[in-house]
């Protein structure tokens, strides 16, 4: 087992215990190590992986409301998978729980362009919210 494995085994096991502090930085240390390049163009599996692992730790700041490592973790999976659909999803959900309503709209249009059908229906949803929110409703 790599030390990632490991990290990634003790974060899921921190998240069932409720331990969602731990659980954030082993996924965020578990990234960490699945992004380092070491000299040579790190390969989409890894890119993929460590993404992954940064969505996890956003979710768990999110859970701790601890929403500017959330932000950064969401970042950090940005970088690393741009075009992701889980990835946009993702930073919408911080968005919404940080952003004001500009910036909270733009990240659901970004799930709306690459998002599964359950996603993009539930990002138009957000995003009809949002607009009552903002008095743009019909």
């Amino acid at each position: 087992m790599t030390a990632a494995e490991t990290l990634l085994a003790e974060a899921v096991a921190a998240v069932n215990a409720g331990d969602y502090k731990t659980a954030a930085n082993r996924f965020e240390r578990a990234g960490e190590l699945l992004s380092a390049k070491s000299g040579k163009k790190l390969g989409k599996g890894r890119a993929r992986d460590a993404a992954a692992a940064y969505e996890s730790a956003a979710r768990c700041y999110l859970m701790l409301n601890d929403h500017n490592h959330a932000i950064a973790a969401v970042e950090l999976a940005r970088r690393l998978q741009p075009a992701s659909p889980r990835v946009a999803r993702v930073h919408a959900e911080v968005a919404d729980r940080v952003g004001y309503a500009p910036t909270r709209r733009q990240a659901w249009q970004d799930v709306l362009t690459a998002g599964r059908r359950s996603d993009r229906m539930f990002a138009q949803l957000q995003l009809a919210s949002i607009a009552r929110e903002l008095g743009e409703h019909a």
